[in-house]
């Protein structure tokens, strides 16, 4: 009986170093006694042990988990399989142009800043100065970032038509704002 819990004790201790390395496993201590010999011959067959299957299988990768200890200080490592990536769903063509449109208004916001202060700044007359210069400088600030915006969302693949819409508001800016700089002061003093 003492024979059978030291061998199940000696099964229970960690592997050495050289098993993992790839080297020819270990034979099991054999019974010293012929009764042990007798009982186990008139057991019927034990599958194989643990440490005997994981021998005979390949050993999958370990990750190690977020626990690190267990019982005495033990590190503890259990396999687990690699999360799996999402594959995002192709737009549709509604959300390709809800998208688009709702980058060009965002990226009309500097021309309107620019228009509205250039109006504002306009019917002051003398003492507009300030506010169309605030209002310009505003306007190219807003211009910089919305550059930088747009070089970001055209270089992510989902979101590329919202960088459409931008670089469409982009070049549409100068021109927009050119007209309304000319028309603005007639409206203002016909």
């Amino acid at each position: 009986m003492q024979d059978d819990e030291n061998q199940f004790e000696q099964e229970e201790q960690p592997r050495p170093d050289r098993e993992t390395e790839g080297s020819q496993p270990e034979p099991e201590p054999q019974p010293t006694s012929k009764e042990d010999d007798d009982s186990k011959s008139e057991q019927e067959p034990q599958p194989p042990s643990e440490r005997e299957a994981e021998e005979s299988q390949p050993e999958p990768q370990l990750q190690p988990t977020s626990e690190n200890v267990v019982g005495e200080g033990q590190p503890q490592q259990r396999l687990q399989a690699p999360p799996a990536v999402p594959i995002p769903l192709p737009l549709t063509a509604r959300q390709k142009r809800w998208q688009y449109f709702l980058s060009l208004v965002l990226g009309l916001i500097p021309v309107i800043v620019l228009l509205v202060t250039y109006g504002i700044g306009i019917a002051q007359g003398q003492n507009g100065l300030g506010t169309l210069v605030n209002g310009g400088l505003d306007a190219v600030f807003l211009y910089v970032i919305e550059l930088i915006v747009m070089i970001v969302f055209l270089t992510n693949k989902q979101r590329r038509f919202v960088g459409y819409g931008l670089l469409t508001a982009f070049l549409v800016t100068p021109v927009v704002t050119a007209i309304g700089c000319t028309v603005i002061p007639n409206l203002i003093h016909p």
